[in-house]
């Protein structure tokens, strides 16, 4: 086992190195002197980590320090039963003799996910080895959160242009670029000055929030399920596992009533209610039998949604009923001003993660083919599809621009030519 001395050292500079990742966030940061080993603990809001610096001998260093991490979670257990809990192995020497052994541990989920990292010198190199954590934030200064831009119609208008203009940009079947450019030449459509220098002030700052997390959801007359069922998803990953018409399918168009009030991938022609509650409802129940809810947690607050599939417009948030578009904006934390988010772009929002079920499969075929993703794929996986809808419209809108500049230069030219040879 190193001195506690060098220890004490390279704990000072793991300690030093993630102050500085979290930047003006708070985290608990301390080292533990009285057990076994000394650790350096890292607890936040939803993550509970131990750092473990681990030379000379790794398999009877690693034990003991270990067995008193496990010791540590058992005096804690209280706080940290609800948080994430990791074990990160810090090799402060790179002998590749060790390397079968670090690489097993990082394969053993018994009882806490495992992770071994470098301990370089330089605090610079240090933290970009603790950026492969997960549970780290990014170089922005995040912890555990999400940060949502606004609409790109909104950020238009931030920008002093028109909300009819915003809308004929981003919309893809709005107004074609040509139309555009033929309102804007009549004055129809005034466009804002530009502003050189500094980046404008946006009027809808975003701010971080915390995750929502889904911890349980339960169904009941909806799609395949006919009696009540009850899910238990309170963890990071969630694997659905199971033969053809068991209901794996039935489940995330269940996830997605429930949120959105439609099923994206049954919803993509306009429907009425009436037409909606028939293929929705199991065959064998009636629509006010048929529901799905869900308890959530953000933060350290916890809240219940349910949606009846004979109200497909209503969903009830801890008793208080809501409408689609302010659902949408609790459960996608979207802050994008107090005006309310336009509803497609918030279902376009939740439903960027709905990229690779099995009736998308074709959207890898690029990937498959020559292992890249095609931009527009990337856009809805980041839900900023309709930002690459506005990019694609305005640069047509550019080439129009240009092509009637050429075309009236060359008319000019023409013009001028005629009046020449009239002259002579």
């Amino acid at each position: 086992m190193p001195s506690y001395p060098d220890l004490a050292e390279s704990y000072k500079r793991l300690q030093v190195a993630l102050e500085s990742l979290f930047h003006e966030q708070d985290p608990d940061l301390t080292v533990s002197q009285d057990d076994d080993y000394p650790l350096l603990v890292l607890e936040t809001s939803s993550d509970s980590a131990g750092f473990a610096v681990i030379n000379g001998t790794p398999e009877a260093t690693y034990a003991r320090a270990y067995d008193t991490f496990k010791k540590l979670y058992r005096k804690k257990h209280a706080s940290w039963r609800d948080c994430n809990l990791s074990f990160v192995i810090c090799r402060s020497e790179d002998k590749p003799a060790s390397d079968a052994f670090f690489g097993s541990l990082t394969t053993d989920v018994y009882f806490c996910r495992k992770y071994v990292i470098g301990l370089p010198k330089s605090i610079d190199e240090l933290e970009q080895e603790l950026l492969r954590l997960p549970f780290l934030p990014f170089p922005e200064g995040r912890k555990g959160v999400l940060v949502r831009p606004p609409s790109a119609q909104t950020l238009l208008q931030d920008l002093n242009v028109s909300a009819a203009l915003a809308r004929q940009i981003v919309v893809p079947q709005e107004y074609s670029a040509a139309r555009i450019v033929d309102q804007l030449l009549a004055e129809k459509e005034i466009l804002p000055p530009i502003q050189f220098g500094p980046e404008p002030v946006m009027r809808h700052q975003v701010q971080p929030v915390e995750r929502m997390r889904v911890r349980k959801v339960e169904i009941n007359a909806f799609r395949a399920y006919r009696t009540r069922q009850m899910f238990d998803v309170d963890a990071d990953i969630v694997v659905l596992y199971g033969p053809n018409g068991l209901g794996k399918t039935s489940f995330f168009d269940a996830l997605d009533y429930l949120c959105t009030g439609r099923i994206g991938r049954l919803c993509r022609q306009r429907i009425n209610q009436k037409r909606f509650i028939d293929f929705a409802r199991h065959l064998d129940s009636s629509s006010r039998e048929g529901f799905v809810s869900a308890n959530l947690t953000q933060g350290n607050t916890d809240c219940s949604i349910i949606r009846s599939v004979a109200e497909w417009g209503t969903a009830v948030i801890d008793g208080e009923g809501h409408d689609r578009a302010s659902t949408l904006q609790f459960l996608t934390s979207a802050q994008w001003g107090p005006k309310k988010a336009r509803i497609e772009n918030l279902e376009r929002l939740f439903r960027a993660t709905h990229l690779f079920s099995q009736t998308d499969q074709e959207l890898l075929m690029e990937f498959s083919q020559n292992s890249t993703l095609a931009p527009d794929l990337v856009s809805r996986m980041l839900a900023l599809d309709d930002y690459a809808s506005g990019l694609s419209k305005a640069e047509a809108v550019l080439v129009n621009l240009k092509k009637r500049i050429t075309q009236n230069h060359q008319l000019n030219v023409i013009n001028f030519s005629v009046r020449v040879c009239n002259h002579n």
